[in-house]
């Protein structure tokens, strides 16, 4: 088993690279609304940060699925 093998091209490498960006997008989002208060960012605030979740969770069980094996 490799440990640290560098980014693949499959669906685990490319859907973690797409959750990391996807997280610090998130991050800046949630500082912008915290910042402003504004009701209506923060209704679309979750149902990004949800999107960003169902995302993140591809790698995580590709990621753990391939280790079972």
């Amino acid at each position: 088993m490799e440990m640290a093998g560098g980014l693949t091209f499959d669906i685990h490498g490319v859907t973690g690279v797409l959750a990391i960006l996807l997280m610090f997008v998130h991050a800046a989002w949630a500082s912008i609304v915290l910042i402003r208060k504004d009701e209506m960012a923060i209704a679309s605030f979750h149902k990004f940060s949800v999107l960003v979740w169902v995302i993140w969770l591809v790698p995580y069980f590709t990621g753990f699925f391939v280790s079972i094996q």
